[in-house]
């Protein structure tokens, strides 16, 4: 049975009247809080463009998150649901409280990933870097003769985690190991010598790559394989950390904005997977008679009848799928922001770290960018890609980030602040809502839109019991074939990641439920006069606010309605 979520901040049933003097210290916060953010970004440039903690910034950083948390805390449902203060107070308070209750990690002690791993920014940086201008090929220069310190820095921090019994998952640093080894044997740290023709240049940055950064990553590489693995996690459960159940439950909160255990996100989950597997069931008799349910989840990821032809139909076949969306936007939204996107595949780097697809924000006047990864175009069915364009571009991702910035009042220091259940749970929905779209033509695209869902639900299931010790990784490797039909080999990579970033993939079903349940209460109050024009402003206009501070912006929206109508 599913249980309703409990949300443990006040909602008033009243609108209060605005204080000056709270509007005053929430603005003051977000002041601090930008200018802090600034401070850091010298400091980040001072150490070469880094971005790591010393023990003296951590102490100081949490100094200042409990001083403007004395100040925040008390304004709890004191503020004019709406405004912008109240907006402004809601996501600063998510963003303190997460990064509080998170201190029980020490995630500093045992940062070792895959997925979002230093070591992966400094590859991107490696092939991306700019250096048009002999000023920016000094500044080039320079960054990366500054990283060797970070490097050290980072050893030293997991020298200690390990002798405190924080440690990463074994699983995890092979990955890392074999991701550092294809970095050194390959062209990526080299790959800025083929962008110039300064001679002078290029002779400065071999050295340099010879001298000091092919050595920092071999020690690094040495450190992890020979020093470090013994001790690393043999089970990758969050409960054989210190406080693991803890660090779960935080995880959970920074990634939902919901405070719920374990069991409070599993509960309900069985029900959705067996309500989408009752949808599929039909679809997939017609698509593979006689084949058992198991058997024709895994057929539609194996079936070349669905597969892209190559890597170029794969991009024409998204940018078909967002042609076809643009147009019926005006149906479903009172305002269409009108900001380019791009879709284009991703560099063959980013093919090799990257995931299927993800989506970039506009920035400096730049388009936003749909990228999609084609390395395996002919083993990627059409429908997954369909479910990627909905999801990252229109109207997911771009759609809603794009639609908040323009209509948001919310203070600077928040605009790079977002829940990611809700946007998660708004990219969900959005591949719900096209149903009506006419973009799931074919029985394949109806099955492949249900396989996306269920997939993230089983994942969720996976994640839970696997960080509460009560599902191995070979195990959830086998949940993922069975109940969801991947491949072996990408239910192993998936398994990876739920060890790599706990909690995480929770945010997308429990964001996706919650958007669910703000539409079906808001149909079920307002009857014929439900508008969904105006429902989808209301959850978009402030950005990717909390969930709780979306339900009370809902509730308000509801009772003005009514109210309106009885008068």
């Amino acid at each position: 049975m599913t249980r309703e979520i409990v949300y443990h901040r006040p909602v008033s049933s009243s609108r209060p009247i605005a204080d000056a003097d709270a509007d005053a210290q929430v603005q003051r916060v977000a002041d601090e809080l930008l200018e802090a953010h600034q401070r850091w970004t010298r400091t980040i440039e001072a150490r070469g463009g880094w971005d790591y903690e010393t023990p003296d910034d951590r102490t100081a950083r949490h100094r200042r998150e409990d001083e403007w948390l004395r100040i925040l805390r008390p304004m709890e449902g004191t503020l004019p649901v709406g405004s912008p203060a109240w907006v402004t107070h809601g996501m600063l308070r998510q963003e303190l409280e997460a990064s509080v209750r998170s201190r029980v990690a020490h995630f500093h002690l045992w940062d070792v990933n895959q997925m979002t791993g230093w070591h992966l920014g400094v590859a991107y940086t490696a092939s991306s870097i700019p250096l048009a201008t002999p000023e920016a090929r000094d500044a080039a220069l320079r960054r990366f003769a500054a990283l060797p310190a970070m490097v050290r820095s980072r050893i030293d921090d997991l020298r200690y985690g390990a002798s405190e019994g924080y440690t990463a998952a074994r699983k995890t640093v092979v990955r890392v190991v074999q991701q550092i080894d294809a970095l050194l044997s390959g062209p990526t740290l080299d790959a800025a010598v083929t962008r110039t023709d300064d001679s002078a240049f290029i002779s400065a940055w071999q050295e340099l790559m010879a001298r000091e950064v092919r050595p920092a990553f071999q020690g690094y590489r040495d450190f992890l394989s020979d020093t470090y693995m013994p001790s690393a996690r043999e089970n990758g459960a969050l409960v054989s950390l210190p406080q693991g159940l803890e660090v779960y439950r935080s995880e959970v909160f920074r990634f939902t904005s919901l405070d719920l255990s374990p069991e409070d996100v599993l509960a309900g989950a069985e029900d959705e997977i067996a309500a989408i597997d009752a949808q599929l069931v039909p679809i997939l008799r017609r698509l593979y008679p006689g084949a058992p349910l198991a058997e024709a989840k895994r057929a539609m990821r194996e079936d070349k009848r669905h597969t892209h032809p190559s890597r170029a139909h794969m991009i024409d076949h998204a940018r078909a799928v967002l042609d076809k969306i643009k147009p019926q936007l005006p149906r479903f939204f009172s305002h269409v922001p009108d900001l380019p996107l791009v879709v284009e595949p991703m560099t063959p780097v980013e093919e090799r770290i990257g995931a299927s697809a993800y989506y970039q924000s506009p920035e400096g006047g730049n388009p936003g960018r749909f990228v999609i990864n084609t390395a395996h175009a002919e083993q990627c069915g059409r429908w997954e890609t369909t479910c990627a364009a909905v999801h990252e571009a229109y109207p997911g991702h771009h759609f809603e980030r794009i639609y908040g910035d323009e209509r948001s009042s919310r203070h600077p220091a928040t605009r790079e602040l977002q829940t990611q259940a809700f946007r998660e749970g708004w990219a969900f929905y959005s591949e719900w809502l096209v149903n009506d779209m006419g973009v799931y033509e074919t029985d394949a695209e109806r099955a492949g839109y249900l396989l996306h869902p269920l997939e993230v639900w089983v994942g969720l299931v996976s994640d839970v019991l696997l960080h509460t010790g009560r599902l191995s990784h070979e195990q959830a490797v086998e949940m993922l074939v069975t109940r969801a039909g991947r491949l072996p080999h990408v239910a192993e990579a998936r398994a990876d990641r739920y060890i790599a970033a706990p909690g995480q993939v929770t945010c997308y079903m429990l964001g996706y439920r919650e958007v669910r349940r703000f539409r079906r209460d808001a149909e079920s109050a307002l009857g014929d006069r439900f508008d969904a024009r105006e429902f989808h402003d209301v959850l978009l206009r402030d950005g990717p606010i909390t969930l709780p501070m979306q339900r009370a912006k809902i509730t308000q929206w509801i009772q003005e309605n009514r109210h309106a109508h009885v008068r």
